[in-house]
C-alpha cells in the first residue's frame, strides 16, 4: 500500500575538505568552514565567535604547509595587509600573550606591570611603579633592556647578532637632566621591555655597565628609538 503523508528530509552538508581549524583563545573552537568569498583571518575568528580575551593581549599564529606567521591581533584589525586570505588546510591559533613590562633595581616598587591597550610612555611607566627611590637610585642611569626589530637596530648603528627575540639593545636615559624628562616623555614603551635603575655608587655602576656591554651596546640616545618605533 501506500504510505500516508510521506515526509522527504533533506540535509545540506558542508563541505568539510574547505576548511580550516581554529583554536586557543577563542569562543568557539573547532573547524570552520571557508566561503567562497575567500575568506581573511578575522572573518574566520569571528564565525568562531571573536576572540575569548582583550585583542591586545593576543597573538594569531597561522600555521600553513609547515611553516608559521605570527602577528598580533591587534595589528591585524588595524592593518589590511596583516588580514591575509585563509587557505583549507590552515590553523588559525589564537594565543594569549599579555601586554606586560618589568621594573626592578632602586625604584619604589618592584612589579611586573601590565601594559594598557594604548600607548605608555617611559614616564608613565616610571610613575607607575611608584619613580624612582630618591635615596638609592642612581638617576643618571635609568635603563630600558628591549629585543629590537633589526631595522630599528641598524638605524641605531648596531651590529649586534639578532636572536629569535629579535636584536638586545639597552636604552640609558639620564633622568638628572631635564631633556631626560622630554624623552622620556616620548620614549614609547613596547612588551617585555625591562627597566633597571641601579643603586648609586661608582663601583657597582663600573661593574655592572661591564657585564651589559659584554652582551650587547648601551644606546645613550633614546630619542633616535623614539621616532622609530612610532
Amino acid at each position: 500500500g501506500k504510505v500516508a503523508n510521506p515526509q522527504v528530509i533533506v540535509t545540506i552538508a558542508g563541505n568539510t575538505s574547505n576548511a580550516v581549524t581554529v583554536l586557543g583563545d577563542v569562543r568557539n573552537p573547532g573547524r570552520q568552514p571557508l566561503s567562497p568569498n575567500q575568506d581573511r583571518i578575522l572573518d574566520v575568528i569571528a564565525a568562531a565567535g571573536g576572540p575569548s580575551r582583550s585583542l591586545h593581549d593576543i597573538d594569531v599564529r597561522i600555521q600553513r604547509d609547515g611553516r608559521a606567521y605570527t602577528a598580533p591581533l591587534s595589528m591585524v584589525t588595524t592593518e589590511f595587509n596583516e588580514n591575509v586570505r585563509l587557505q583549507r588546510g590552515d590553523q588559525v591559533n589564537l594565543v594569549y600573550k599579555p601586554r606586560r613590562f618589568s621594573s626592578f633595581g632602586a625604584f619604589n616598587a618592584v612589579a611586573r606591570s601590565e601594559l594598557p591597550p594604548g600607548p605608555l610612555t617611559l614616564a608613565e611607566a616610571l610613575s607607575g611603579v611608584g619613580g624612582l627611590d630618591s635615596n638609592l637610585a642612581n638617576a643618571r642611569s635609568v635603563l630600558v633592556f628591549r629585543f629590537e626589530r633589526p631595522e630599528v637596530a641598524q638605524a641605531l648603528g648596531i651590529q649586534q647578532a639578532l636572536t629569535t627575540r629579535g636584536v638586545p639593545v639597552v636604552y640609558r636615559l639620564n633622568l638628572n637632566e631635564a631633556e631626560g624628562f622630554f624623552i622620556a616623555s616620548n620614549f614609547q614603551m613596547q612588551p617585555d621591555d625591562l627597566i633597571y635603575t641601579p643603586r648609586a655608587g661608582a663601583a657597582e655602576m663600573r661593574k655592572f655597565f661591564e657585564v651589559v656591554q659584554s652582551i650587547t651596546r648601551v644606546v645613550y640616545d633614546v630619542s633616535v628609538t623614539s621616532t622609530l618605533n612610532r
